[in-house]
């Protein structure tokens, strides 16, 4: 996990601190912008990677962006984009993050509802419904842990 928080950091530092970059991501993502941490109040590296997942195309290209790396190339922390560019490429650097998000999504968003100041009873109980349809239809889970998670939601 600590890992995958310092992979959203780097990825983050390098497009936002870097000029060409922070100006390539926004063409590249219909001006979307990168949650940042401490952007938010609770599950900030849930949001950023949330973010990152969603935009993953807009940030590989700007990695492989022809004028980001015509400059890149003339910079001192060349080196380190480049390694970036490499670990953010492959599919595999995706995978966990990617299912972090899948599976803990329901949960932030059962959070967003408790924390508001309007009655919410009927609304959490569907969102805890959603949320165990989600973990139950996961790949890889196994029927144990299946078993686990439904006893959790009926008590």
């Amino acid at each position: 996990m600590a890992e995958m928080v310092q992979d959203g950091k780097d990825v983050l530092n390098c497009i936002n601190n870097h000029e060409r970059a922070r100006t390539t991501f926004p063409k590249l993502s219909n001006s979307a912008h990168l949650v940042t941490f401490g952007d938010t109040r609770f599950g900030t590296v849930v949001y950023v990677w949330e973010r990152l997942v969603q935009q993953k195309n807009a940030v590989q290209g700007t990695f492989t962006d022809k004028g980001y790396l015509v400059y890149a190339k003339k910079q001192e922390w060349w080196e380190a984009s480049e390694e970036l560019k490499e670990r953010v490429l492959p599919n595999s650097f995706w995978k966990l993050p990617t299912t972090m998000v899948v599976g803990l999504e329901p949960i932030f968003m059962l959070l967003r509802l408790a924390d508001g100041d309007t009655p919410c009873t009927g609304k959490v109980y569907h969102k805890m419904y959603t949320l165990v349809q989600t973990l139950l239809n996961m790949q890889g889970l196994s029927s144990a842990r299946c078993k686990t998670i439904s006893s959790l939601a009926a008590n």
